[in-house]
């Protein structure tokens, strides 16, 4: 397949926005298909995430590490879905610090053939950007002015010039589940809305794309709870009109990943009658400030009495109820990026089931974890129930 390297022009773009990095200029760094210039993207109006015509679009997907044209055919027409959260590492040998990209040749190639595969597909991509558990705690990413920002910028303005012509770019997750909380003690959540506005920053003026939408979510891994700080939206009001907020329902852990309750016995869904409140999971615990909601319910959630409580249908919009009032609030589109439950977990189907009832009565965008990622067992590929739950979903909406 013939690939276009970066013109002259498009290298001075990328590469004097790494002017002080000390990386030398590289020719054959790939580009993109060019889909001219007005690729076919997704917008925002009053809102509502809308298509390249207008209309509103309900995003419906899954997580992909890696997708060839067989796996993207068989997402769109097998699963009848619209979008794939591609998973991008920055971390081990795919990083590349010596290359004014930050990201290895092979890596970058690879990614190259996924965006390809998804835009023959006609399947919306989000390019989702994450790192290694050492960068995404440690206090140097966050820090604009450090050498690990600098790499991970950069690697961030070579995608942005590559695809910012290439139809099909739903838009970029600057940083999947971020943990400044494990990075420092200091204004946590503008510490990460500085992170994001200069990387905003940098794809909008250094990689000349004025267009595709971010992608971004809080502290905590993308806590619901933290959806309770208006400085999320507050903070990117010159980037208005250009944001969709991701939230992560990957709970109750660890039931979803094995299974069992926090003591390893194997527990099923549903795991208790309906309770009609949950206000003891915020009740305050000994050496845990008032203000650590996301501690504190951790900590309950550790407790085997407890847990139970939280494999039933009244737990999901109890602890939804944070970004879906975000939402309404500041009327901006949400993505609930990562759901879903091993095969191994007892009651699978109807946990999935009472996710998607909520996601759907809610009209949230949703991104099921996952197609061909993690371990097998958590993979849509590999559970043909889970498969087939997903297939037979009306898609209309």
């Amino acid at each position: 397949m013939h690939r276009r390297t970066f013109t002259q022009g498009i290298v001075a773009v990328s590469v004097a926005s790494l002017a002080g990095s000390g990386c030398a200029e590289e020719e054959g760094v790939l580009v993109g298909p060019d889909d001219g210039d007005a690729p076919k993207r997704l917008g925002i109006d009053g809102g509502v995430l809308v298509d390249p015509e207008g209309a509103p679009i309900r995003l419906r997907g899954v997580n992909v590490e890696g997708v060839d044209a067989g796996e993207a055919a068989d997402i769109r027409d097998g699963l009848g879905l619209n979008v794939v959260r591609m998973r991008i590492s920055f971390e081990g040998d795919h990083r590349d610090d010596a290359h004014p990209t930050a990201l290895s040749a092979r890596y970058r190639d690879e990614i190259d053939g996924w965006v390809r595969a998804c835009r023959a597909a006609g399947v919306w991509m989000i390019l989702e950007m994450r790192g290694d558990d050492a960068l995404t705690n440690s206090p140097e990413l966050y820090d604009t002015t450090s050498k690990d920002f600098d790499a991970y910028k950069r690697a961030w303005v070579h995608l942005a010039a590559a695809y910012k012509r290439t139809s099909f770019i739903a838009g970029y997750g600057l940083l999947a589940e971020p943990s400044v909380n494990k990075a420092t003690k200091d204004d946590r959540v503008h510490t990460l809305t500085d992170f994001h506005l200069a990387l905003m920053a940098a794809i909008t003026d250094d990689a000349g794309d004025e267009r595709t939408l971010f992608f971004v979510g809080p502290d905590w891994n993308y806590d619901t709870m933290q959806y309770r700080h208006d400085a999320y939206h507050d903070a990117y009001v010159a980037r208005a009109g250009r944001l969709v907020y991701e939230v992560n329902l990957l709970m109750p852990k660890p039931w979803i990943q094995d299974g069992t309750d926090p003591a390893g016995e194997p527990i099923a869904f549903p795991g208790a009658p309906e309770p009609f409140a949950f206000d003891e999971f915020l009740a305050p615990v000994d050496g845990v400030s008032p203000d650590d909601w996301e501690t504190t319910f951790s900590k309950h959630r550790e407790d085997p009495a407890l847990f139970p409580k939280l494999l039933t249908r009244s737990f999901l919009p109890w602890y939804l109820q944070w970004p879906l009032a975000f939402r309404a609030k500041f009327a901006i589109p949400m993505i609930v990026d990562q759901f879903g439950a091993s095969a191994d977990a007892g009651g699978q189907l109807d946990y999935e089931r009472a996710v998607l009832d909520l996601l759907e009565s809610e009209r949230l965008h949703w991104c099921r974890w996952s197609y061909n990622a993690g371990s097998a067992d958590r993979m849509l590929k590999k559970d043909g129930a889970a498969y087939a739950l997903y297939a037979a979903l009306p898609k209309s909406g």
